[in-house]
């Protein structure tokens, strides 16, 4: 995601938040979210939006995480694109956190999903 900032450094188009209410699916990215509960998150990777954002190899569509209160996860994938001009290589960065109840004073630790593929 691409946030534009004011000279200040507040977001000009900041994102909403919106509560959750029921079991509730939504797509961002890359990711399926489905809300089982207020307190767990299950995340699948989409094949179809890894393809087109990421291109090449395939990430087959599967269940990567269940998210649970204040435990963030940090997902990795990479791809290759061809283009007009040759071939790039892409790396994605995301951070998936449930914000739910109270909010601690410390976060734990985050979790690390490395996805990324071999290239070569």
């Amino acid at each position: 995601m691409v946030i534009q900032l004011q000279q200040d450094g507040s977001a000009t188009d900041a994102p909403s938040i919106r509560p959750v209410q029921g079991q509730q699916k939504a797509f961002i990215g890359v990711f399926d979210v489905s809300f089982t509960s207020p307190d767990r998150v299950k995340v699948t990777l989409r094949e179809e939006e890894c393809a087109r954002h990421l291109g090449t190899p395939h990430h087959r569509t599967r269940q990567i995480a269940l998210l649970r209160p204040w435990k963030p996860l940090r997902v990795l994938l990479n791809g290759r694109c061809g283009s007009y001009s040759g071939q790039y290589y892409v790396l994605k960065e995301y951070h998936l956190v449930l914000c739910t109840g109270l909010t601690p004073e410390r976060f734990g630790p985050t979790r690390c999903l490395d996805l990324q593929a071999d290239l070569m």
